[in-house]
């Protein structure tokens, strides 16, 4: 798993608020973040969220906290690049 880069970061932030897609349009390319979230159906298995703490300890300990329906579980990343322009073809009559 790499980390996220600038873009995916800050869209974790506006998913984590709510949004469901983060799209950006640059010149020949298209970026989007999507959110991906916990249904009911995934509360049937994954009861609990677990994140690593101990930063100030300099200790890994591992928190669970209490999985909720909707919560921000993951998310998807996509790059589309837009194609070359095609050279136009001349019909024969």
């Amino acid at each position: 798993m790499r980390a996220p880069d600038e873009f995916e970061s800050e869209s974790i932030k506006k998913l984590k608020q709510g949004e469901p897609v983060i799209a950006n349009f640059v010149s020949d390319e298209i970026r989007l973040v999507g959110g991906i979230r916990a249904g009911k159906s995934c509360l049937e298995c994954h009861l609990f969220r677990e994140t690593l703490s101990g930063k100030e300890s300099g200790k890994d300990t591992i928190i669970k906290q209490p999985l909720k329906e909707d919560e921000l579980i993951g998310a998807f990343s996509y790059r589309l690049k837009r194609a070359a322009k095609e050279a136009k073809v001349e019909e024969n009559h």
